[in-house]
């Protein structure tokens, strides 16, 4: 089976963040880090991006 892509990975958590799930996205991130080793800046920020969309800042502030 082939490893998701980091696209992948910004559709889950804009998915996650828009459901009120963002403990949710925030696992999936840690998750492609370690997992599936996918990592790095541009993964990060599209993790901040889609909860900063959804008004989740007190969780953006925590990470």
């Amino acid at each position: 089976m082939p490893s998701p892509s980091p696209d992948t990975f910004c559709i889950l958590f804009n998915r996650y963040a828009s459901t009120r799930l963002p403990s949710d996205a925030i696992h999936a991130y840690k998750r492609a880090a370690s997992e599936f080793e996918i990592k790095g800046e541009p993964l990060f920020t599209s993790l901040v991006d889609a909860l900063c969309e959804h008004k989740h800042m007190i969780e953006v502030a925590e990470l």
